[in-house]
């Protein structure tokens, strides 16, 4: 399963750099989050009898195209409008941040599996063992992609208010025939 769900990923983020010219980074971001969130929430749905393929594969598959779909213009928006003697430090800024973001979101998600696991098992008491951990399992997993969908969701919000504008063109930089820009073009 990991190996589609990284080639899909790969194959994404190949692509999203020649896409984005065509209909903007911003709404190659927005598309590939909201890809990303539907597959999350279509993740969600898991159940202690799912079956790989209808309930797991192309749930993962839409996640991974998303997030290879929004990487691109997302890591453009971290190193656009810097200095030509800052790049280095622009992308490691976004590189420290992704790496951030991903262990806190990691961490407070596996507290949340964890917690959900813990109390599903417990209201499971009238099955056998063996099925109530199932259930618990399913209810934990099912419960950690609601909230990474409600994280995305957050995220949306924040490009949607946030870096959604007009590129921004400097008086003196285009005196000289520079652009800088401050934003993601639409």
């Amino acid at each position: 399963m990991f190996l589609p769900v990284t080639a899909v990923m790969f194959a994404a983020a190949r692509l999203a750099p020649r896409i984005g010219p065509r209909v903007g980074n911003m709404h190659l971001l927005v598309d590939g989050m909201a890809v990303a969130l539907v597959g999350l929430v279509l993740l969600s749905r898991i159940a202690p009898d799912a079956h790989h393929f209808p309930m797991i594969a192309p749930p993962m598959l839409l996640l991974r195209t998303g997030i290879g779909t929004a990487l691109t213009p997302l890591t453009t928006a971290g190193v656009a409008g810097v200095t030509p003697e800052d790049p280095g430090a622009a992308s490691g800024l976004v590189n420290v941040a992704q790496q951030l973001g991903a262990s806190l979101g990691l961490g407070i998600l596996v507290t949340v599996f964890a917690a959900a696991s813990r109390v599903s098992a417990s209201d499971a008491l009238h099955i056998s063992a063996a099925r109530a951990a199932d259930v618990a399992l399913a209810h934990g997993v099912a419960i950690a992609p609601r909230g990474s969908a409600l994280f995305l969701a957050l995220a949306s919000a924040v490009v949607a208010t946030v870096m959604w504008r007009p590129v921004a063109v400097d008086d003196e930089a285009a005196a000289t025939g520079l652009e800088v820009a401050t934003a993601l073009e639409d």
